[in-house]
């Protein structure tokens, strides 16, 4: 979970939450305007107030002069963390090139050179997975994901250097997360945990980081499971199909020559192309066992307060995360977890069930309220 643990930060103040979920009520018919993400919510966990991810430069020229520099700041980044079941997915180049020069050292003293052999710096990002997206990707990327008006974006590109790192065991899963979660590293300005929060979208478990680098570039890291990497293959040719469809009915809308029937039609393919990609992901993650590192996770209010409550599977312990208009965060806040677990202890508190969307459109407006702010700060002052 990236909720930031409550430590040096204002806390809610618990003997007046009716005053607080007022302060939501009032906000939740205005938040409309506001942007309430509700896949970046489950997958991240972090918070909707979260750092905007763009890089420090505009033109296309500049970024693709910064990938060497900023592959190399990437490689002192991932490389100290091959330990345990970590290990760094080589570019395919880096494979084939290693069978060749294998397959020429015959001789002893051959094979002792080779072993000793110093890499270049081409060889060493090879070898660690360290691989740039293409000038034609990143225009393509630029135009067709976030142009607008006829115009790329390139300062929206973050996976024009990448790193994939392999892992095998939970326990590395978990001491990868820990690393890498907002409130642990302070460079990682985007977090997805889709090992332990399920995405509906792809069915695919991994965790993707936005990392800001030395020089304020951005870069991607992925962690994924190295047998359910190979497996998830199998599920791309159901995604080739869907984004073909999704792509024919573009370009036949662009055309004008909209169809009902026609729209209708493509959209059954690429629904029916999407289900499968899903369904094929979600039977290697239960093969696999990654079906057991999913958070639990139900939702709560305490007078009206939006509370949710975790189960986590990697570390076998129960805690409750809540929204804190101060930072703009959902944090760990375990006042909660004992008036949820123990209701008739606190007969003065009302605890309902609610459903997820209601606590996060009630967190949103927390999260937005300036109104909740100056409250809370009012009785850490009083």
């Amino acid at each position: 979970m990236s909720a930031i643990d409550l430590t040096n930060v204002t806390p809610i103040p618990i003997d007046d939450l009716k005053s607080l979920f007022r302060c939501a009520a009032k906000k939740i018919d205005s938040i409309k305007g506001l942007r309430l993400d509700k896949y970046f919510f489950l997958t991240a966990g972090i918070a909707i107030a979260s750092p905007k991810r763009i890089q420090p430069f505009q033109g296309r020229d500049e970024l693709i002069a910064k990938q060497k520099e900023c592959a190399l700041a990437l490689r002192d980044v991932v490389k100290p963390l091959r330990k345990g079941t970590v290990t760094h997915k080589p570019l395919p180049e880096w494979v084939e090139a290693e069978k060749e020069r294998k397959a020429l050292a015959q001789s002893k003293s051959a094979k002792q050179k080779y072993a000793r052999r110093k890499l270049t710096e081409q060889d060493e990002l090879q070898k660690l997975g360290i691989s740039l997206k293409t000038p034609e990707s990143i225009d393509r990327k630029a135009l067709d994901d976030y142009g607008k008006d006829g115009a790329p974006d390139y300062s929206r590109i973050m996976d024009y250097v990448r790193c994939t790192l392999y892992v095998k065991d939970a326990k590395d899963i978990v001491r990868l997360s820990n690393q890498f979660r907002p409130c642990n590293n302070p460079n990682t300005i985007y977090f997805e945990n889709s090992f332990a929060c399920k995405n509906d979208k792809t069915g695919v478990r991994r965790l993707m980081i936005n990392y800001k680098l030395p020089n304020g570039c951005i870069a991607e890291i992925q962690v994924v499971h190295a047998e359910a990497e190979k497996a998830y293959l199998r599920s791309h040719d159901a995604y080739r199909k869907e984004r073909a469809v999704k792509d024919a009915g573009s370009k036949t809308a662009l055309r004008g020559q909209f169809d009902p029937s026609t729209s209708k039609a493509l959209g059954k393919v690429e629904g029916s192309a999407h289900q499968e990609r899903v369904t094929t992901n979600e039977k290697i993650n239960q093969d696999l066992g990654l079906n057991g590192l999913v958070l639990q996770r139900s939702f709560a209010s305490i007078d009206g307060f939006p509370v949710m409550r975790v189960y986590n599977p990697f570390t076998l312990n129960t805690f409750t995360v809540v929204p804190n208009p101060i930072t703009g965060f959902y944090e760990i806040d375990d006042r909660f977890l004992k008036i949820i677990d123990n209701p008739d202890k606190f007969k003065d508190k009302e605890v309902k069930t609610i459903n997820r969307d209601t606590f996060i459109t009630r967190s949103t407006a927390l999260l937005h309220s300036n109104e909740a702010r100056n409250l809370i700060l009012e009785h850490a002052h009083g």
